[in-house]
């Protein structure tokens, strides 16, 4: 391939069709849904983590253009999903909020990084492999932060 060839096949890359915002909306939605109900979620956890997760994804989409700070972005993320889940399973006792959070957070996880970054490490491309495992460990631990705050909070008020 000559270089020409490349530059043109890079272009073609970097124009081609994103999924519309509906469409990821959905796919958010469902992803979570899935993952509720696999972690043995009923119908009403599901449905509680897939709307949840359609709130984050579309707040994180609105507030990244803005450059905001990413570990703060996933630790509001994260403090938004424990409240709110909390919250619902005060008002809806039949709900158990552990598998709304386990279904709503999974929009958020960087699994793709964090496996990059092991497999940069093994084959022995330390700097990048460490780089990429270490943001991936900072975006977890600022979800882990926000929902363990927000479930700390509602211990002390009472939620």
């Amino acid at each position: 391939m000559s270089f020409e060839e490349a530059k043109k096949t890079l272009k073609d890359i970097e124009g081609a069709p994103y999924f519309s915002f509906p469409l990821r909306l959905f796919a958010a939605s469902m992803t979570s849904f899935i993952y509720s109900l696999f972690f043995n979620g009923t119908i009403y956890d599901s449905a509680i983590s897939a709307t949840i997760s359609i709130v984050i994804y579309y707040m994180l989409e609105k507030v990244s253009g803005i450059g905001f700070f990413q570990f703060f972005e996933f630790f509001f993320s994260g403090f938004i999903i424990g409240i709110v889940s909390s919250f619902i399973e005060k008002i809806m006792p039949f709900v158990n909020k552990d598998n709304i959070i386990t279904g709503a957070i999974m929009i958020l996880l960087p699994g793709v990084a964090l496996t990059n970054g092991i497999k940069d490490i093994i084959y022995g491309d330390f700097t990048s492999g460490i780089a990429k495992f270490g943001e991936a460990m900072l975006i977890i631990t600022a979800i882990g932060a926000g929902i363990g705050t927000a479930l700390s909070l509602k211990v002390g008020v009472g939620l």
